[in-house]
């Protein structure tokens, strides 16, 4: 069985290039708590709340649509069709595979090298990835400290 995901990928800059402010939001660093408080409602046992640091990072304002995931990988695994609508269905595997394609057809290095069944993310490349789980939780949650950014 697939594990679903839909994309939303990051632009990584080794300098001090600034993203299209169209397609990416550019998001401070810093300190929150990651997981949640054992009082919170719909907690899982894996959600420890612990203090974690991010970096600056920038991260697309949408998820990756059908049409652009099909206009790089030549195929639209979507269950919810609509080529503007995010792209779903998709593995890890297959969504590291679009970053990497991602970033080749606009001329940068990509993020993830791949060895057979063997990942590892190139912490110096200026292509797209995936977000970390920390990146994507802060992200989310928005300053916030609730389970829904928007409480």
């Amino acid at each position: 069985m697939k594990e679903f995901l839909i994309l939303s990928l990051l632009l990584i800059f080794a300098s001090a290039t600034v993203a299209s402010e169209d397609e990416f939001v550019a998001v401070k660093g810093g300190k929150f708590l990651m997981g949640s408080p054992n009082s919170e409602n719909w907690r899982s046992d894996d959600e420890l709340q612990h203090e974690v640091f991010v970096n600056d990072f920038y991260i697309s304002r949408h998820e990756v649509t059908q049409s652009e995931y099909k206009s790089l990988m030549d195929e639209n695994p979507s269950s919810f069709y609509g080529m503007n609508k995010p792209v779903e269905n998709v593995t890890w595997l297959e969504a590291i595979l679009f970053c990497n394609a991602k970033s080749t057809a606009e001329g940068l290095t990509p993020a993830y090298k791949i060895e057979g069944s063997k990942v590892t993310w190139d912490l110096s490349s200026t292509g797209y990835r995936l977000p970390t789980e920390a990146e994507w939780e802060y992200a989310c949650r928005a300053g916030t400290s609730t389970p829904f950014n928007l409480e």
